[in-house]
């Protein structure tokens, strides 16, 4: 097990360029989400604001104001999202987003993204990987003619007491916590258990292969430890049996598994449970 320890970049200077490859002027996109593996990271650019992290052997995990600006004098036509002005103690990461195909070298079902994405970091490090704009879905594989509307609901309370997924409620604001730092695409919740009324602690994965734990408060609230697992990891006592992904997610493929839809106690769908039966 690699231990992954969480520390803050004093200031970042992060400038991204967005890259029209037919050479026409284009409209700098508002949202972006852009990922990459070996290490896992994750950029995050939301109008004014950008965050980016990292999960090597330390943990980047950054959030930065800044503005976007139109490049007229390049060609073919580009935009900047540039971080606000730093301090002479900053560390500068350039990211340069391309519009283009993009394939995630470490899935085999997922579909090809549609921007390219390489972020400077460390005055020599590149990070590669793709991107999408946020308001168009993740890619997704077929789903074997599913229809999630019409998935049945989950009946938490009838699930036997071994089973971790019965006290999924109690535990959800930690599931969606893990779930928002854990990189890669498609991330789910493979087993949680609540340590004490101040620690829950559980495992989750991506569809990349990413194996990670995660520690939280009781509340949900704060992530005090997150860590990469090595692959030769024991698994955990019937781990992965039974899965949770958001609702803003699909839920794994595969004739082996039957999906659920999970309701909160108001009747708003939070996210899938999915049993393997095989």
């Amino acid at each position: 097990m690699t231990k992954v320890i969480g520390y803050l970049i004093p200031t970042i200077g992060l400038i991204l360029t967005f890259t029209s490859v037919s050479g026409r002027p284009q409209e700098a996109p508002s949202h972006f989400v852009c990922m990459g593996n070996e290490p896992f990271w994750k950029l995050e650019i939301v109008s004014t604001k950008a965050k980016l992290t990292v999960l090597s052997d330390g943990r980047i995990s950054r959030e930065v104001d800044g503005t976007f600006r139109s490049r007229s004098d390049s060609s073919p036509s580009s935009f900047e999202w540039q971080a606000n002005a730093a301090d002479e103690d900053s560390l500068d990461f350039i990211a340069v987003i391309e519009e283009g195909e993009c394939l995630d070298t470490m899935s085999d079902e997922t579909p090809p993204y549609s921007y390219r994405a390489q972020v400077s970091i460390d005055g020599g490090r590149t990070l590669s990987g793709c991107c999408r704009t946020g308001d168009t879905p993740a890619p997704r594989p077929d789903r074997e003619g599913i229809s999630l509307a019409d998935l049945p609901v989950a009946d938490l309370a009838a699930r036997p007491p071994e089973d971790w997924s019965r006290f999924l409620l109690d535990l959800l604001p930690s599931l969606e916590v893990c779930l928002l730092e854990t990189p890669g695409s498609s991330p789910r919740v493979t087993k949680a258990w609540r340590v004490s009324s101040q620690v829950v602690g559980l495992r989750t994965r991506n569809a990349e292969g990413g194996w990670f734990e995660c520690v939280t408060s009781g509340d949900g609230k704060t992530v005090t430890r997150f860590e990469i697992l090595d692959p030769d990891t024991r698994p955990l006592h019937k781990e992965g049996r039974v899965v949770f992904s958001l609702a803003a997610q699909y839920p794994p493929s595969g004739a082996c598994y039957q999906h659920e839809r999970v309701l909160d106690e108001n009747g708003k769908l939070v996210g899938w449970l999915s049993s393997d039966t095989c």
